[in-house]
Order: structure tokens, then sequence, then C-alpha cells
């Protein structure tokens, strides 16, 4: 997801706890080796779920787990030490030894972020807040992390993404100094971008999986997988739904992969194929799920439901295990979410608005949505979450 608060298009960065990699078949298929959401309008096609089976089990801490927790234990309180300290570059080496030890651990991840943020290191601050909100569904710990991004933002002269920041850190773990951040400002919780993207025409099947693919290279990843042979096979690979009818059609690219990027197709007046860049959805060891939908009208109005679900070590109670225990358990047990909305102006090829929202459930729980997102007329109405707006579509 990633749980981006960029506000920039082309596409919105979903899940983004996997680093810009070699996304190769093999790599994919030892991801998948190792390793939902709320309803759509039921009258809108739904697109065919794109998942891995989690591993739900919960099992003792190994020695090799109880050994590493001491040692993420000690480099954490390291970490902490040096960012007091304002050795900026110790602490990140010591977080670095923390995140070793237990990897993708969102504490060590946010308090890494902090130390990056401090030394006004943005780009790697963001990357590593937003990992950590990948990874907790704790408020006491995502209210910092948001208010952290909110900083981030400030920092980067970027006041939108800022305000949605300090929003969700208010929404989850209110403070005065986040609500001192939104005085004056609307708290909704949801990002909501204008900008305007042209798709690219492609004059027939072929060139749309050559479109799909050099959009995927784009965003640094790399899939060696043959073309398939014929305009059938591509169909097959590539559409959620099966590219049946006139479309439109929703697909992704890659067919199988550790991530994938998704697309909506659309065909335009002169036989030709719009296709515009949605999402990238990335799943971990436990897995996840990437749910497509669209609905047509005045706007085409695709939605996109992601969850991933993410390991942890925590008490036999649930709660989280203290640094340094040894007495956890070990299992994928709760997960993130993300849903955007994405409408687009068939008539002129392009996708005109994004609205989106993120947050983090247990597992046995549906996504806690807040923010509802409905358009009629060229006219959408996004309430809930703090928000009460309305976004005229040109």
């Amino acid at each position: 997801m990633r749980r981006s608060l960029s506000i920039a298009l082309p596409a919105l960065i979903v899940l983004a706890s996997c680093d810009k990699l070699k996304a190769t078949k093999a790599g994919a298929d030892a991801a998948a080796t190792a390793a939902s959401a709320a309803p759509a309008d039921s009258s809108a096609p739904v697109a065919k779920k794109e998942a891995v089976k989690p591993s739900t089990e919960r099992r003792p801490m190994s020695v090799d787990e109880k050994r590493a927790s001491k040692t993420y234990a000690a480099a954490l309180g390291e970490g902490r030490a040096a960012t007091r300290a304002k050795k900026y570059d110790d602490a990140v080496a010591a977080f670095d030894k923390a995140l070793v030890a237990k990897p993708g651990d969102a504490r060590a991840l946010s308090e890494r972020g902090y130390a990056r943020l401090l030394a006004k290191d943005w780009a790697k601050a963001t990357k590593d807040l937003e990992r950590a909100l990948e990874g907790t569904t704790d408020p006491d710990l995502m209210g910092p992390i948001y208010f952290n991004m909110g900083l981030v933002a400030e920092g980067k002269g970027d006041a939108d993404a800022a305000r949605v920041a300090f929003a969700r850190s208010n929404a989850v773990k209110p403070t005065k100094a986040a609500q001192s951040k939104l005085d004056g400002k609307s708290k909704c919780v949801a990002v909501v971008d204008r900008k305007k993207v042209k798709a690219t025409v492609a004059a027939n099947v072929s060139a749309a999986y050559d479109a799909m693919k050099a959009a995927y290279e784009k965003r640094g990843y790399v899939n060696d997988d043959p073309k398939p042979a014929n305009d059938a096979a591509i169909k097959k690979a590539l559409c959620e739904s099966g590219c049946s009818g006139d479309g439109p059609w929703l697909a992704k690219f890659p067919e199988s992969g550790i991530v994938t990027v998704g697309f909506v197709v659309v065909p335009t007046e002169d036989k030709k194929l719009a296709v515009h860049e949605l999402d990238e959805a990335a799943f971990g060891i436990c897995g996840g799920v990437r749910e497509a939908t669209l609905k047509t009208g005045s706007f085409l109005h695709v939605r996109v439901e992601t969850s991933s679900l993410m390991r942890e070590w925590v008490k036999n109670d649930g709660k989280p295990c203290e640094p340094g225990a040894e007495d956890c358990l070990s299992g994928c047990f709760y997960a993130e979410w993300t849903h955007a909305h994405y409408f687009i102006d068939t008539k002129k090829g392009e996708l005109v608005a994004s609205v989106s929202e993120s947050g983090s459930f247990e597992k046995s729980d549906k996504p806690k949505e807040t923010v509802t997102v409905q358009e009629s007329g060229g006219t959408v109405d996004i309430s809930g979450g703090g928000c009460s707006e309305k976004l005229s579509l040109p």
C-alpha cells in the first residue's frame, strides 16, 4: 500500500512493504511457497480475486526466534539512546540490527523513520513510516506514525499530504498536537486527488499488453515471462473478468508475481483500447487479496479493495509481545487494507480523480471502512471519517 499519503498520480501506491525488486516468476513462486473487504454494489461486475492463502497457525517461538527477540530488544534500546543523543546515523544502524532480528517490525521501522525524519532524510523516513503502518493495528503506535508522516510532508512542502496524515493521526489517537495541526482545516482522512491522467491508447490487445508491461517496468519491476501467443491467451492471462463483451475490462500485470499493477481497459469509439493504470499491490509471506469492481455511469467508477495479513509475535492473549520476551507465539494475526476509488472520463480517455482510504484490522474482523464514496451525475459525495465534501468531476 504501502499506505502512501502521496497524492500524486498516475497511481495510488498500495502495500509498499516490498521494496522495488525484480518480480520474476521464480521469485513469485518462491514467495508463494514461503508464504476482505466490505462488499461493493451488487450490481457491479466483480473481478476475479488474486489471493495467496495465508497460514494463520499459531505456534510457540523457536529457539532462533527467542534469540532474535533478545537481540531485537537490545538493538531497540541502542537506537533510542542514539536518537536522544542526536546521533542519527548510529540510531539508524541500531534499528537496522533490530530489523535483522525481527524483519518488518513496525516499532523498529517507526523509530528508524523518526530518526531519519530528525535528520531530514525525507525519502527514507517516508518509506520507513509507510512500512511501519503496514505492520501494526495498535493506535498508540499508529497515531505517532501518522503524525510523523505529517511532519515529513511538511518538511517536503506538501501541505495536502500533511493535512491527511495529521487527520489520520487524530482519528486513531486524538492528541492536542494533531488537533493543533488541523486548526481551520478539514479533518477528512481520505486522500483526494484531482490530477488528470491521460490513458495510454493501444491499437489492439497485443499493444495493450505491451503498454501494461511498460507501466510495470517503469515502476522499477522486471517480469521475464514470455508474451502470450495470441489475443485470447493475453486476455486469459491479464483480464480479471475474462475480457468478455465489449468492455471495459479489469486487468492486472503480470498474471502472477510478488507485485502486480492494476489496470482498467476501455474500448474507444475508433475501436482502440484506452489503458488506465491504477494501483500497485504487493503481498508478503502471509498473503493477501486484491478485489476490483467497476460501475458504469456518467463516469466509469473503479473501486479497488486490497487487504494483506501480517506476521507478528504475540502473547497468548493476542497482545503484542514485549521486546526480548521468549514465551510468545508466531503467526499471521492481523491485516491492513486500502480502498481506492478511481473516476474515469471514458470519452476523453482520462482518469480525472481518485479517493482513497486505508487502515488496519484484526484478521477475524472486516475492514472498518469509515469513508463512503458515491458518484452521481458527475458529483462525488465523500462522507464519514471526518469528510463532508462534494467533488465535481470535470
